[in-house]
Order: structure tokens, then C-alpha cells, then sequence
């Protein structure tokens, strides 16, 4: 196990990191990791977050942050699969928006389903409603 202190100033934090170089797991925050990336969150503020991904940008740009999955070797190529995407794209963070991708035709990513502004779109990256549907939809 590796523990990493870092002092930026008046602020202090220690970062337990542990590796296990016969299992390739490695654990944040714990000492034995159960899968490829184990983290666990310490945090018992319920408004805390385990993971934050954040994008390097200026104030008032638009942003991107990303989870993308691929498919692997074993499953006929090494590719994307599908990703998860939020962004914003005014100066005050007032139209941040969630995209859930999947993979068409190019390959490109095209917008599964989108939450912005409280709306849920599916086949629109755009929902003008609570809920909006781009297409037909089947029951049962």
C-alpha cells in the first residue's frame, strides 16, 4: 500500500492508494480492492461525491466530462462502445446537460438519452418537455 499526503497550502488531505500486484486491482481509499478500480468513499456528507471528473477549461467556456466505455480485444476489436457525457455550454453553468451515448453507424456517438434543465430526452438531445420522445414508441 502507498499512502500519499499532499499539502497545497492550508489545506491537507491523505490519499490511500493500494495496488496489488498479483490481482491488478487497485483501491482508492481502500486496502483491498475487490475489482480492477475500487473506490471508496470516506465521505459521509450525503451531498459528497466518491468520483468527480473534471474538466481542465477557463471560466465561462464550455466544458466537457466524459466516461467512455470499450469493447475489448477478446470481443472482435478494440473500440468505443458508449459514453456517458455532461457538459455545459453558457458562462454560468445555467444549461448543463447529461448525455447517455451509444455507438451508430461511422463509428460515431449519437444521444441515447439526454437530461437537461430537469427534461428527459430520448432520441433528442434537445427535450422541450419533461419528457420527450423523438420516434415511435412500443408497448409490450
Amino acid at each position: 500500500m502507498i499512502k500519499l499526503f499532499i499539502k497545497p497550502g492550508f489545506l491537507s488531505f491523505a490519499l490511500m492508494f493500494s495496488t496489488h500486484l498479483f490481482s491488478q486491482f487497485t483501491g482508492i481509499g481502500t486496502t483491498s480492492p475487490e475489482t480492477t478500480l475500487h473506490i471508496k468513499n470516506a465521505n459521509t456528507n450525503v451531498n459528497g461525491s466518491p468520483l468527480i471528473i473534471e474538466a481542465n477549461t477557463n471560466f465561462g467556456a464550455p466544458t466537457y466530462s466524459g466516461i467512455e466505455f470499450r469493447a475489448n480485444a477478446n470481443s472482435g476489436g478494440i473500440g468505443p462502445s458508449g459514453r456517458i457525457k455532461s457538459y455545459y455550454t453558457s458562462a454560468f453553468y445555467t444549461s448543463a446537460t447529461m448525455a447517455f451515448q451509444t455507438i451508430a453507424a461511422g463509428p460515431v456517438f449519437v444521444d441515447a438519452m439526454t437530461l437537461t434543465n430537469g427534461r428527459v430526452g430520448i432520441g433528442t438531445s434537445s427535450p422541450a418537455n419533461k419528457l420527450d420522445i423523438a420516434g415511435g414508441i412500443a408497448i409490450g
